[in-house]
């Protein structure tokens, strides 16, 4: 049911409400508006999944709101001092001013906002009337806003702690299983629990300025983005903080923490010559201690940024900085300019997450997903900016290791992860897909295009002003920079993005050695065959022939399901690795080599591939010299595959067969040959 104050109550409560301000304020709440020219890209629909294989979808948004800036006022007074014992239902309250415009004519707007009580509500100074409905409050602007016009709005409110978007906990409260020296309060509110901190419009490719002013008690300090303006002592003991970022960002960026904090300031030298201020909160005990030392886990930062810079580019903000919260119950939040992040990654085991972080401040950050269906844009290039900086520490090894990592956790869910591309709601962050296969696609573009699509990417993520992107937008940008693509770019991203799964490759080579040269066949198969994931991927694909002690790479452009690649070697060659630098995501999940050296004496000219016995679901593959047909029997002589006319090389398919001994009869261009296969 819709709610609906009349002017008196308004009133009343209004004088209730300015008591939350600090005196310095409460005389120019309305006054104060921060603007700025350009908020965002505005985003333009494509079309549906249907196109994607000719073009990239893109989605809809509803960019009716433009939200030019935030002014919060919060009172955390309550939820970092009451005891848990006496807390009951918690709420904190707080005042918002929102300075917006329309897209089109409109004479009310609808915010969202969960357990969310608006008290009052004012439009350019003016009381005016807000209706409660579900996930959200609509206010009447009271008059007709033009395309382009700008109103300011002002709602005092109280919220009601749910766990959701504001936490808060008092000292030496119990929560999981811990206990907290002090009070402690902060937002995380990716993806869309903004609204459970203040009335907003919590949509990623809204971005706006934001201000916050923070009130704790003596002795607390309040941490928000960006740079600390102003700290004002009230007559009761109470401090406000106010923090201002002059770039503005969506939602979910927003940051607002408030403990006992003591702080390790740092700075950064920029590629391009700039001081970058790094400011650190943590709890006074874990400066510099066991388990936690905020010293010890902290002294790459201020080489982690110029060592991100060569990839990414120019550090987009004014400052960074960390604020280690516990209870946490993810890693870390990218909020914009001040990470939060747990307080157990203050052991100096989480240098890759502090990484992560900070690469988001590019790629999350000053360029954010437009929306959460292209999530991956933002945790892929902060999964891969994890392998980057371990590469500037520990060279090619580190990087590999790091990028490996990434892909045995992906191989462990790859068979049931969504699509990286506009996942169901409930599966946006699964570690599998949007983290892990999304760093590989920026790992794949980079093995392919190296530094020209390090310059390209450079390019993309240079904005003056910190914007949001859809994945349409980088496909199409990409195609501009680099128009004459290994694999085209529109197969490339259906089928790493939109479709699922990976490619899994049956190679068998055959080695055949004469007076020190091996000419070397090689058969490749892909052999991922289950609904929804393509038949055939497009990849560059490296293979290594090796010898005793030479070794000859060569790279290949699979564009089939069966691909045959005839290579002279001038050693004997011993073995053959697929993907030997681990360049693109894919199995090999068998890897056959038949040797035949000069000394060799080959009695048939047919030969079985592979171990015996023989893996049931693997497929089986016989090379004959010729053109051959073969046919496979039961112990019961039930004929169960039949293959005809094939030179080379026959695959069976072997999904179905049960264990036991098979007969097989290869009849063409020699005698008939009889095999007899073992099946486990």
């Amino acid at each position: 049911m819709a709610h609906k104050f009349s002017v008196r109550t308004f009133y009343s409560v209004l004088v209730v409400a300015f008591a939350l301000l600090p005196s310095y304020v409460s005389s120019q709440i309305v006054e104060k508006i921060f603007e700025n020219p350009v908020l965002y890209e505005r985003m333009y629909p494509l079309h549906d999944h249907s196109g994607a294989i000719l073009d990239f979808p893109g989605k809809e948004v509803d960019s009716t709101l433009d939200v030019k800036s935030y002014e919060l006022w919060f009172d955390l007074r309550r939820l970092v001092t009451v005891p848990h014992s006496e807390r009951g239902q918690m709420h904190f309250s707080g005042i918002v001013h929102i300075v917006f415009t329309v897209t089109k004519p409109v004479d009310r707007i609808t915010l969202d906002a969960e357990k969310i009580s608006v008290l009052v509500a004012s439009v350019n100074n003016q009381l005016t009337e807000v209706e409660k409905s579900a996930g959200g409050v609509t206010v009447n602007l009271g008059h007709t806003l033009q395309t382009g016009q700008t109103d300011t709005l002002t709602l005092v409110f109280i919220g009601e702690q749910s766990r959701r978007g504001m936490y808060g906990y008092s000292p030496g409260e119990i929560d999981t299983s811990a206990a907290y020296p002090f009070g402690i309060a902060y937002v995380f509110t990716e993806p869309t629990d903004s609204r459970y901190a203040y009335p907003c419009h919590d949509a990623p490719h809204d971005k706006a300025m934001f201000t916050a002013h923070i009130r704790v008690p003596e002795g607390y300090t309040g941490v928000s983005n960006g740079l600390l303006k102003d700290v004002k002592n009230e007559d009761d003991g109470s401090v406000w903080f106010t923090w201002q970022e002059n770039n503005v960002m969506p939602t979910y960026l927003f940051s607002v923490a408030a403990s006992v904090f003591d702080t390790l300031n740092q700075q950064a030298t920029s590629i391009d010559g700039r001081i970058i201020p790094i400011y650190n909160f943590f709890w006074p005990m874990d400066r510099d201690s066991s388990p936690y030392s905020a010293v010890n886990a902290l002294k790459s930062m201020p080489k982690m940024i110029p060592g991100l810079e060569k990839y990414f580019g120019r550090y987009p903000f004014a400052s960074y900085g960390h604020v280690f919260a516990a209870p946490l119950t993810i890693g870390a939040m990218e909020h914009q300019t001040m990470t939060l992040a747990n307080r157990k990654w203050l052991n100096g085991q989480a240098e890759a997450g502090l990484a992560h972080e900070l690469a988001h401040q590019w790629t999350g950050d000053i360029v954010s997903c437009g929306t959460w269906s292209d999530i991956w844009l933002n945790e892929g290039g902060a999964s891969w900016g994890e392998a980057l900086w371990s590469g500037e520490v520990y060279g090619r090894t580190g990087y590999n290791n790091q990028m490996m990592a990434r892909k045995i956790r992906y191989l462990k869910t790859s068979k049931t992860d969504p699509s990286i591309y506009d996942p169901p709601p409930y599966l946006i962050f699964n570690e599998g897909t949007t983290y892990c296969k999304s760093g590989w696609v920026y790992h794949m573009l980079y093995r392919m295009y190296g530094d020209v699509f390090i310059s390209a990417l450079q390019e993309w993520l240079s904005h003056p002003i910190p914007t949001s992107k859809q994945t349409y937008e980088f496909v199409n940008f990409l195609k501009q920079q680099i128009s004459d693509p290994i694999i085209p770019w529109d197969t490339f991203f259906d089928q790493w993005l939109i479709q699922k799964f990976h490619p899994q490759v049956l190679a068998t080579a055959e080695l055949r050695s004469q007076h020190g040269t091996t000419q070397a066949t090689v058969w490749l198969t892909q052999v991922q065959d289950t609904l929804n994931i393509p038949t055939v991927f497009q990849f560059p694909l490296g293979l290594r022939f090796m010898g005793v002690a030479e070794v000859v790479d060569t790279t290949i452009i699979v564009r089939n399901r069966e691909e045959k690649v005839d290579v002279t070697v001038a050693f004997p060659v011993d073995s053959v690795a697929l993907d030997p630098d681990n360049d693109v995501l894919l199995e090999s999940t068998v890897e056959i080599v038949t040797k035949i050296r000069d000394d060799q004496h080959r009695e048939a000219n047919v030969r079985i591939a592979g171990s015996t016995p023989h893996q049931a679901g693997v497929p089986l593959v016989l090379l004959a010299d010729g053109n051959v047909s073969a046919s496979v029997y039961s112990i019961d002589g039930r004929r169960i595959s039949v293959l005809k006319g094939s030179t080379g090389r026959l695959v069976f398919d072997t999904r179905g067969w049960r264990p036991g001994v098979y007969a097989m009869y290869v009849e063409g261009g020699l005698p008939t040959v009889l095999k007899f296969i073992v099946v486990d």
